[in-house]
């Protein structure tokens, strides 16, 4: 539905729960899965399973010879950027295919430092601070995890349509409201969109923009 979406960043130093966030990710996002740095993980996930690539210790990304996986990255909030090019064997010895992987999708970071300039300007960061309690850790295998999805499928399914309309409501909307304009109206415009659907107040609406 969305023509760009936001990223989600868990910004903590060691021992705050950033791992333990991206478990919790991963067990309600769709189609999750939380992989390493690298171009091949996010193509199997994205492409392949339409799914949600959560990167844990992404400061490997300031990292020297990551930068085509930062190009994709920072490109890819919006549809149809970062499409990945690549040359692929062809069947029978039939020489060389160029064939297209699309990274377009929903991401989470976690990373002790802040992410490279161009990235963080796409993310919601969230900053968590270590707590001096001790939290039960998060059971992965609990059939919780398996209800919640469920629920949340329906969800997806149920309310499709009304979200498809509003969103585009909302790009009629803004035409004539320059309040946000550019990367923050499009990175805005899905998050007000789901605040509306789950009913939240129209002041609420406003404060969260505004720290937005």
């Amino acid at each position: 539905i969305f023509a760009a979406y936001p990223y989600l960043h868990i910004k903590a130093p060691k021992g705050s729960g950033k791992t333990q966030c991206l478990s919790f990710l991963n067990q309600t996002c769709l189609n999750a899965t939380k992989a390493r740095a690298s171009l091949p993980a996010m193509r199997d996930t994205v492409d392949s399973l339409r799914g949600t690539y959560l990167m844990d210790q992404a400061d490997a990304l300031h990292r020297r010879n990551s930068e085509d996986l930062l190009d994709v990255l920072t490109d890819s909030y919006k549809r149809g950027g970062g499409d990945v090019r690549k040359m692929v064997a062809a069947d029978k010895g039939k020489g060389w295919n160029l064939e297209e992987f699309q990274a377009y999708g929903p991401k989470g970071f976690a990373s002790i430092n802040a992410l490279p300039e161009d990235l963080r300007d796409r993310c919601i960061i969230v900053a968590l601070t270590r707590s001096g309690k001790n939290f039960n850790q998060l059971n992965e295998e609990d059939l919780i995890w398996k209800e919640l999805r469920g629920k949340l499928y329906k969800l997806l399914i149920a309310y499709f349509s009304d979200v498809g309309m509003n969103y585009r409501a909302k790009e009629r909307q803004y035409r004539l409201d320059p309040s946000l304009i550019g990367r923050q109206l499009e990175l805005w415009m899905p998050l007000e969109v789901l605040l509306e659907l789950f009913g939240i107040t129209e002041n609420k609406q406003k404060e969260t923009k505004e720290r937005f």
